[in-house]
């Protein structure tokens, strides 16, 4: 399963690239979406759970908290390495990775203290989804992103799709 969830997150970091700047020799290999590899992993992984008739249920619980750990470091790459970047609204430059990278911190410490006091077991990564998408999907009108149709990004249209379905499983859970 997991070099399924690998595929899956490596191929979903790419799509998301290609779709916002096109499949040219520039973006090959370049270019990769965080957000396209957790929603890339997340679909390959029930995938073969179908395939295989693996029953449902809790999932990434123990990832959650390292995945805003790394999230919150990467961003911060990001912000040194002039990537990912927002642009000027408001008269003011925005630091989007910084952003983002504070919202990863501060989720980190909301799942920590779900993990301390034991709450809303099988039910994180969904909730992280939410909170991320949620947070994306306002961050992108801060950010460098080529609008795909009506002024949304991909990145929003991923948003907007998959905001549901997490909705639906921590309802369901």
């Amino acid at each position: 399963m997991v070099a399924v969830v690998i595929a899956g997150g490596i191929l979903g970091a790419k799509l998301p690239v290609w779709i916002a700047y096109g499949f040219s020799p520039p973006f090959y290999w370049d270019g990769k979406s965080l957000f396209g590899g957790l929603l890339g992993g997340f679909l390959a992984m029930n995938a073969f759970k179908v395939v295989q008739r693996i029953p449902g249920g809790g999932f990434g619980d123990r990832f959650v908290i390292p995945l805003c750990l790394a999230a919150g470091f990467g961003k911060i790459g990001c912000f040194f390495n002039g990537c990912c970047g927002g642009c000027e609204r408001f008269g003011f430059m925005h630091p989007t990775q910084l952003y983002e990278s504070a919202f990863q911190f501060l989720l980190a410490a909301y799942f920590f203290g779900l993990y301390c006091s034991h709450r809303m077991s099988g039910r994180w990564f969904p909730v992280y989804m939410i909170f991320y998408m949620a947070m994306r999907f306002f961050i992108e009108f801060l950010r460098n992103e080529p609008p795909l149709a009506f002024g949304l990004t991909v990145y929003q249209f991923l948003a907007l799709a998959f905001l549901p379905i997490f909705g639906i499983i921590v309802w369901k859970r």
